[in-house]
């Protein structure tokens, strides 16, 4: 038990929907947050699964929706949902930069090994635009 949640808060990633039983054994754990994609590969696939999730944690959890959370399907996520909080990446792709890239043809390296991921500052402020745009029960 941690009584204290403010100095040491935890947040768990869970795949699939969690029960009654499961939710009681994550807040008798401490954890503060549950980071769901609702066991699908994007949150928007599971709006009711994330719904229910959120209904039974009443607030003594944050459900947090996550994975495929853009500036488009933001808003529809937290309406749909209920949730106070999201989680996205902003991911934005570029080449690398590497100068030497040796025998590309080579097994060595992966389709992608070219490729850098960061997170856009642009997408972000889009995402936090939408989200502060109309009234989504949310910010």
């Amino acid at each position: 038990e941690n009584p204290d949640k403010t100095t040491n808060p935890e947040t768990i990633p869970v795949a699939e929907k969690l029960n009654r039983d499961t939710l009681e054994d994550v807040i008798s754990l401490g954890v503060e947050r549950v980071l769901t994609s609702g066991g699908k590969p994007a949150a928007i696939e599971a709006l009711e699964t994330i719904a229910a999730m959120n209904r039974l944690a009443a607030g003594r959890v944050t459900v947090m929706a996550g994975s495929g959370v853009n500036a488009e399907n933001v808003k529809e996520i937290i309406a749909a949902t209920g949730v106070s909080e999201v989680h996205f990446s902003a991911a934005s792709h570029f080449d690398s930069p590497m100068v030497w890239r040796g025998d590309q043809d080579s097994s060595l390296f992966l389709p992608d090994s070219f490729i850098r991921t960061e997170s856009s500052y642009e997408t972000i402020q889009e995402i936090m635009a939408a989200i502060k745009s109309g009234d989504n029960g949310c910010c």
